[in-house]
């Protein structure tokens, strides 16, 4: 679901709730269900620059190429793991799109974890594609930084 906040103006454009993000959101995790990489060239932006960030520390890839390699990869490696997207935020000002969601990721195992997602995404002609996401795990304060903090 598309949560959707009041419009506002950004630059002279108008911010609005972006359906066009979200479906990548949600296009992006049902590929991890199916297992079936092929839908992954059409996420991405075919030009300029593309980043994905991972939960593990060397997941830092930048360039087309290599995303579409690694995240081909680990799509054949996760094939039936099962995704809940929760809410997804996700706006657009001009050619520019935004999102969030807090998905779950449950796995043939049994094991699970809910991960933080934030992407960007850019509009080339009729087309929205991701150029940006970076999949994290939530880590306590405490366990982070040694110390509690305002949360």
């Amino acid at each position: 679901m598309v949560k959707s906040r009041p419009k506002r103006d950004v630059g002279g454009n108008t911010m609005k709730a972006s359906a066009a993000t979200a479906a990548l959101v949600e296009r992006l995790f049902r590929t991890f269900e199916s297992g079936d990489a092929s839908a992954i060239p059409d996420l991405f932006a075919e030009e300029g620059p593309v980043l994905g960030i991972g939960t593990d520390p060397t997941e830092w890839w930048s360039g087309r190429e290599r995303l579409l390699q690694v995240v081909t990869a680990q799509v054949g490696e996760l094939a039936g793991t099962k995704v809940d997207m929760g809410d997804v935020e996700a706006y657009e000002v001009g050619d520019l799109g935004w999102g969030a969601a807090r998905p779950t990721f449950t796995f043939p195992d049994g094991n699970s974890f809910v991960g933080r997602l934030t992407v960007v995404s850019a509009k080339s002609g009729d087309e929205w594609r991701l150029v940006q996401f970076h999949l994290s795990v939530g880590v306590a304060n405490d366990e982070a930084v040694g110390r509690e903090l305002t949360t």
